[in-house]
């Protein structure tokens, strides 16, 4: 992921880098923005000022980073199909992926949340396309559900550099013509 796909405020960076690393050991909670907080600012309280919602306000902006960062290879080479721009977002967060992986089982706590964010995620897909048309909410939907799928078995893909996730990635969108 690219942190500075967006213009973020540095110490809301160096706070949402923090907890990326910490949740990746301790899971996605306020206990993990507390000790991002004081680890970057030496205050654990310090995280509430950026974030007064708690993990699920950072979850989106982390998102929205993510977002971002998956779009910039596509603003100047629209990708020709929704494997290639899922093939980017997975390229871009191979290092992420135990942060990810608490990502999920939080969405799984919390899945009306989880779902909002990776249906902006979607939108965000069909930006990154050369064919940018009107795109329904059926279609939205699906590729919703579709690429939540995908980012399971990504998370448990240990063959080389992803292959087998790029494999069904296009076998899926191929299926579903995106």
């Amino acid at each position: 992921m690219d942190w500075f796909a967006l213009p973020l405020d540095a110490q809301e960076r160096l706070l949402l880098r923090a907890f990326v690393e910490g949740a990746q050991h301790e899971g996605v909670g306020s206990r993990a923005l507390s000790h991002a907080a004081h680890a970057t600012f030496g205050d654990r309280d310090r995280w509430k000022d950026f974030f007064p919602n708690g993990p699920t306000q950072a979850l989106w902006r982390i998102s929205e980073l993510s977002d971002a960062s998956m779009r910039v290879p596509h603003l100047e080479r629209p990708a020709a199909g929704m494997a290639d721009v899922i093939e980017t977002r997975f390229e871009q967060n191979r290092d992420l992926k135990p942060f990810v992986r608490r990502v999920m089982h939080y969405d799984c706590l919390h899945p009306v949340q989880a779902l909002s964010r990776m249906q902006r995620t979607a939108k965000v897909m069909f930006q990154c396309r050369v064919s940018q048309s009107a795109v329904g909410v059926a279609t939205l939907a699906t590729l919703n559900v579709s690429y939540t799928a995908l980012v399971f078995f990504w998370l448990f893909d240990r063959s080389s550099n992803d292959a087998s996730t790029r494999s069904v990635t296009l076998r899926v969108m191929r299926m579903l013509r995106l």
